[in-house]
Parts: C-alpha cells; structure tokens; sequence
C-alpha cells in the first residue's frame, strides 16, 4: 500500500497503476497468469469520509469467494479436528509428512473412525482451499501430504527459474553444470544436490527426491538418460525455414501428417502450459530430432523421434500449439496409422491432465480444431 502527496485524481491513479506493474515484474511474480487478478483498485486514503472503490474492492472479494470450489458446502465438524492438527504441524515447521504417517498421528487424536477413513476426501477439501498440497490423482505423489504449499513453491523455483551466478559455485564441475542448464535447459542430480545445499533449508534436502519426483510427476521437468530437461530455461529460437517447410510447404522429400492443434481465446499460450506439454513428451520420447546437425529443442519448438523412421514437431506461435508428424524419407504416402493415434491419444490425454492437475480455470478457454488429411489423427473436441 502506498500513500501519494498528489492533487490530480488521475495523476495518483497512473502511479498506483505503475507500482502494480513494477510488482508484478518481480522475478517471484513474472509467469503468473493474469486471469487470476481478478480487479484492480485504488483507493485513496485521503478521502473524508468514504472512497467509492473500497466499495468496489467488498464487492469482488464477495464474488471471489463465491466461486470458491468449497463455497456454502458444509463439511463435518470432525474436518476442523484434521485442520487443527495441520495446523500444529505448520507451527512445528513440518513441511511434508506420508500421508500414512499423518493418519497415524490422527488416531490418537479426537478423529473419529469415518473421518480417517476418508482421509483422502479431507485433504481434497484442503488441497482446494490452498492449505496444504494434496495430489490424490497423482500415483507418485498420492503418498505426500504438503503441509506448506509455499515451501515447495519456493523449492520448485529453485531449479525451474534462471540459475544463481557462477560466482556463487566453488567447483569448477558445478560451475560446468551451472553452464549446461543455463544454457540448454540441463539439470543434472548433483547440481539439483548443490542448489539445495546452497539453499540451507534442511528440509530441502531431507526431501530432495520428493521434490523432484513432484517436478516430475507435474511435467516441470522432463526425465532424460542422466539429465532432466527444464522446458522453462529452454532458449527461445525459431528456424522459420524449417517451420515453413514442414508445416507449410509441400516439399515432395518430407511426408507429413496433419497438424494437431490446440488453440488458446487468449493472445498467446501461457508459459507454463507449454513448458508442461513439452515435458511430457520429452518424458515420452526423449530421443530429440537433429536438423543439421543441431538438436531441434527450444522453448516454442521441439523436434522428437517417435520411431525409427518417424518424428513429431511441436511448435508454439501465438496462441496456437501445433503437433505434426513427419517423415524425411517418404513411403509411397503410407498412413501413419497406429503410431498417429497412438501420438494423438498421448497428446488429448497430457493435455487433460494437465489442465485437470495444474489449470482447472482454462479448461473453458480453450479449444482444438484440426485439418483433417489422415484418418489416424482423426478427433473432435466440444466445449
């Protein structure tokens, strides 16, 4: 909150709006969707007796509230006794617990047999209202219960942000592997070891192999042979040649299928949408396609080797993903049969899922459509 010495009404309305984007542009901010902020308000504390947009602001946080998942729905009050004991956890420091670990503390205190044996729901209910983190959807992360959701917000940013200096690593090695993920988007484990120790957070590094089995299972990084891929560090570069001969031309030495597209209502696909779809497939297929002698692996275009003879390409622009497969070697115009499906059903079912895990909110903003030109790659989507 800041005070302004100003007499033109306008003039202090431009500078709060000014702050508000210096805020926003702090690196623990830049990437958050926008479509959160749900209003904007500048209230003057200089008024008499009452500024109109405090009105505004009651009004917005009422309507907040009401699309709240939980909103109006009772819960038992057995529910507030797994609150409370949550609650001593965070006072304690507790960061994470085994959701087996934290049923039996339940049981010796006041939670009756019907509470623990929906113990599951209970945490959905929490995980919804933002007090812990609970993925019970998730087969690797089902067993954890994030008693801090800040704490490993901070910890995945730690490694899916841009690196500290060199400066900071004594060991030429990590100093090397600092190169490799500032670079070309590599994490290596002892640089993740490194980057925790640095930290000084003991929990961090008690639960360092959970904390990346989360980054895993939520597509923020992408598991390789001995490295895993930050799509968020990845550089921005686009062969426009390339794009335009693959997805555009017909020259008679590439056979290609059709494009397989998701489409965004916004200006252009947000960040972290992207970053996870690319994960996903790199987790899939994780051999990348060379295009003169460069790995084809950036941040908005992605080259992978599905099968022998067989590669797909993934290109952002705008608000468009596109999915394409594509053969260097034609075949006499041989479907692509099984393995278009199969790309096809992998990419509807990541795409799902990720909206399902990390983007409930975009689920109605968005929508596929496709040129059809290969049975195989064949879907409908309706809203």
């Amino acid at each position: 909150m800041s005070t302004f010495i100003l007499q033109n009404e306008e003039e202090k309305r431009e500078v709060a709006h000014s702050y508000l984007a210096d805020i926003l542009n702090l690196p623990e901010l830049i990437g958050i969707d926008l479509s959160f902020i749900r209003g904007r308000f500048v209230i003057d504390n200089t008024y008499l007796y009452y500024d109109p947009e405090l009105e505004k602001l009651k009004d917005c946080i009422v309507e907040s509230a009401r699309i709240q998942p939980n909103w109006e729905k009772d819960i038992p009050l057995q529910w507030l006794a797994v609150e409370r004991e949550i609650s001593i956890f965070k006072s304690q420091n507790v960061k994470v617990l085994e959701i087996e670990e934290l049923r039996k503390h339940l049981e010796t205190c006041e939670v009756n047999t019907s509470t623990l044996q929906n113990l599951t729901g209970v945490l959905e209910h929490f995980h919804l209202k933002g007090y812990i983190i609970f993925f019970s959807g998730s087969e690797k992360l089902k067993n954890y219960v994030f008693i801090d959701p800040q704490w490993i917000v901070n910890a995945f940013k730690q490694l899916i942000t841009i690196p500290c200096g060199k400066r900071r690593f004594e060991s030429e090695t990590i100093r090397n592997q600092w190169a490799l993920v500032n670079e070309e988007g590599k994490l290596t484990p002892d640089f993740a070891k490194e980057i925790f120790r640095l930290n000084g957070d003991e929990q961090l590094i008690i639960h360092e192999a959970c904390v990346l089995n989360s980054l895993e299972e939520l597509n923020l990084i992408a598991t390789m042979t001995s490295v895993w891929i930050v799509p968020s560090l990845l550089k921005r570069q686009i062969y426009t040649s390339l794009v335009n001969d693959y997805f555009d031309g017909s020259s008679p030495s590439i056979e290609k299928s059709c494009a397989y597209c998701l489409k965004f209502r916004e200006a252009f696909v947000p960040d972290p949408i992207l970053d996870k779809v690319v994960a996903a497939c790199l987790s899939k297929w994780s051999q990348v396609h060379h295009f003169q002698g460069k790995p084809i692996l950036y941040r908005g275009l992605v080259c992978l080797k599905v099968t022998t003879d067989c590669n797909l390409m993934l290109y952002c622009k705008d608000n468009l993903i596109q999915a394409m497969l594509f053969r260097n070697h034609p075949t006499s115009h041989k479907s692509f049969g099984e393995v278009g499906d199969h790309v096809r059903l992998f990419l509807h079912d990541c795409i799902d899922e990720i909206f399902r895990t990390c983007h409930p909110k975009k689920e109605s903003t968005f929508f596929i459509k496709k040129e059809v030109c290969d049975a195989a790659l064949h879907i409908d989507y309706s809203q």
